[in-house]
C-alpha cells in the first residue's frame, strides 16, 4: 500500500510541476533528481566498476534532461496573469436627480404610501422649478402595488437609474414600513460617490446607525437635512438649490 501511496504522490507531483511550469520545468526537476541520487546512491554500490557506471549515467542523463528543460523553459512563452477586477466605469450621467422614498414596503397601508407619494411629487415640482428638467423617480413611474415589477427587474432598473444619476435625493417620512428596501439605493449611491441628500422628517429620532455614519463621514457627500411639511421642503429646495448637495449651480 506504501508504495502505492507513493507512486501516486511521485505523479500528482509530476503532473503539478508539468500544469505550472510546464514540460521544461518537469525535465529541469527530473534532471536534477537524477544527478542528486547518482551522486547519492552510487557509493552504496560494493563494486567499483557498478559505481562509475550509476554516478556517470545519472549525471549525464540528468545534466541532459536539466538542459533541455532549460531550453523549452526559455523558449515557453511567459505566462499569461490572472485577470484583474476591475471598477465598470458608470454611464454618461443623464438623470440630474434621482428621488428614493419607501414605497413596496407599506405594503396594504395606502394612506402611508399615497403620502409618500405627495412628498415626492413636492420635491420634483420644486426642483422644476429650478430649472432641473430630468428627474427620475421610481415613486412617481410605479405609485400603485399592482404596477411593481418582479423583484429581480426592479432591482436591475433601479440599478441601472442610480448609475447614470448626478444626484441622489431620499425621502424618509414621519413613519417608516418595517420592510422597506429603499435604504439599499442610499447604500449604492454612496457606493456610486452620487452626491446624496437626506431629507429625514423632524419626528424622526435618528437615523439608522449606518447612514447616520454616512452623514458625520468626511469620506462621502451624504448631508442631511431635517423637514416638518412639504412648505418646509419647498422653501428649503428654493433657497439652497443644488447647494443642497455640495454643489455650486452650474
Amino acid at each position: 500500500m506504501s508504495d502505492d501511496k507513493d507512486g501516486t504522490g511521485l505523479v500528482s507531483g509530476g503532473t503539478t510541476i508539468l500544469r505550472a511550469y510546464g514540460l521544461g520545468g518537469l525535465l529541469l526537476v527530473i534532471g536534477f533528481v537524477l544527478m542528486g541520487l547518482a551522486i547519492y546512491k552510487g557509493p552504496d554500490f560494493t563494486e567499483t566498476s557498478t559505481q562509475n557506471g550509476v554516478l556517470v549515467g545519472g549525471l549525464v542523463v540528468g545534466g541532459f534532461a536539466v538542459i533541455v528543460g532549460l531550453v523549452l523553459l526559455r523558449r515557453a512563452p511567459p505566462p499569461t496573469p490572472a485577470p484583474t477586477p476591475t471598477t465598470r466605469p458608470r454611464p454618461t450621467p443623464r438623470h440630474d436627480v434621482y428621488i428614493a422614498a419607501p414605497m413596496a414596503g407599506f405594503g396594504t397601508d395606502e394612506a402611508g404610501r399615497n403620502a409618500a407619494v405627495e412628498l415626492v411629487n413636492a420635491v420634483q415640482a420644486a426642483l422644476r422649478r429650478l430649472g432641473i428638467e430630468d428627474v427620475y423617480t421610481p415613486v412617481l413611474a410605479r405609485p400603485d402595488a399592482p404596477s411593481y415589477e418582479s423583484p429581480g427587474t426592479g432591482f436591475d432598473v433601479e440599478w441601472e437609474a442610480l448609475q447614470s444619476a448626478r444626484r441622489y435625493l431620499l425621502i424618509l417620512p414621519p413613519t417608516m414600513p418595517a420592510g422597506t428596501s429603499v435604504l439599499m439605493t442610499a447604500g449604492a449611491a454612496i457606493a456610486l460617490g452620487i452626491p446624496c441628500v437626506i431629507l429625514s422628517h423632524e419626528s424622526r429620532s435618528a437615523l439608522p446607525y449606518m447612514l447616520e455614519g454616512a452623514v458625520q463621514s468626511r469620506q462621502v457627500n451624504v448631508r442631511l437635512h431635517p423637514y416638518r411639511d412639504i412648505d418646509s421642503i419647498e422653501l428649503l429646495i428654493r433657497n439652497d438649490g443644488l447647494r443642497l448637495f455640495g454643489q455650486e449651480p452650474a
